[in-house]
């Protein structure tokens, strides 16, 4: 019986069946493209109603909060299922990477500590949700990640798909509710808007009262006269003395 040669191409054949195709993995884009919102979709009808948003102003969908950059452009939030809620919190206008120092609705609420955050009363839901409210925005890219309750502690998967990794700087956020952004989108922007602005005039305050002054500029001494200085007091005797005792004058 012959012995079957193994060439190059049956080789290349047989390494393929044991290597999973790149094409059955779905890229990044065609994930963020295939994720479906993850509140309940507005509807006019009945944000207007008693049991929903009875103040409600919107005529059109205000999605599930806003963003207000710090170069005074507002965007839309929305929230979706899976593992990047909010896609990329990329500004539409200027391509500004949300930072520390905009403003968001509560769709959007910065945690102060994500170590404390356990012993907030929000928390004690989490685990018990198939998806935990909790994200983490990489500050090189802007995609946000979810993350997960485990061990009544809160994990991101790093680093991002940037290769970006997990900072004690990056901003993580509790997703919260919808209801005060869609009652009133308007009056919401505007309220982000003064919260904004108010609080880099506080920064720039505090910028200021930290700043060392500048040291006092010194001022020349003027030099001492080296005559006789004239005493006011005999000046004012010769006059009047001149006054009573006028000269003489001949015609």
């Amino acid at each position: 019986m012959s012995k079957r040669k193994l060439s190059v191409s049956n080789l290349f054949k047989a390494l393929t069946v044991f290597r999973p195709r790149q094409a059955d993995r779905p890229t990044l884009q065609q994930q963020l493209d295939a994720m479906i919102p993850a509140e309940l979709k507005w509807e006019r009808q009945q944000c207007c109603s008693k049991s929903a948003y009875p103040a409600c102003t919107s005529r059109s969908d205000p999605g599930d909060g806003v963003w207000s950059c710090c170069h005074g452009h507002e965007n839309r939030l929305i929230h979706y299922r899976g593992l990047y809620p909010f896609k990329y919190l990329k500004c539409h206008a200027c391509d500004h990477i949300l930072c520390s120092g905009d403003r968001t609705s509560e769709i959007l609420t910065p945690l102060t500590s994500i170590i404390m955050e356990p012993f907030e009363k929000r928390f004690g839901t989490q685990e018990a949700l198939e998806e935990a409210r909790y994200c983490r925005l990489c500050h090189s890219c802007g995609l946000t990640h979810r993350g997960i309750v485990v061990d009544s502690r809160i994990k991101f998967s790093t680093p991002c798909v940037c290769g970006q990794s997990s900072t004690a700087g990056d901003i993580c956020f509790f997703i919260g509710t919808v209801d005060e952004s869609r009652k009133d989108p308007e009056i919401r922007i505007v309220d982000l808007r003064l919260e904004r602005v108010l609080a880099a005039s506080q920064r720039y305050i505090g910028r200021q009262r930290t700043t060392p002054s500048a040291p006092p500029v010194s001022v020349p001494k003027m030099p001492r006269p080296t005559g006789k200085v004239p005493n006011p007091k005999g000046a004012q005797a010769d006059v009047a003395r001149r006054l009573q005792h006028p000269p003489a004058v001949f015609f």
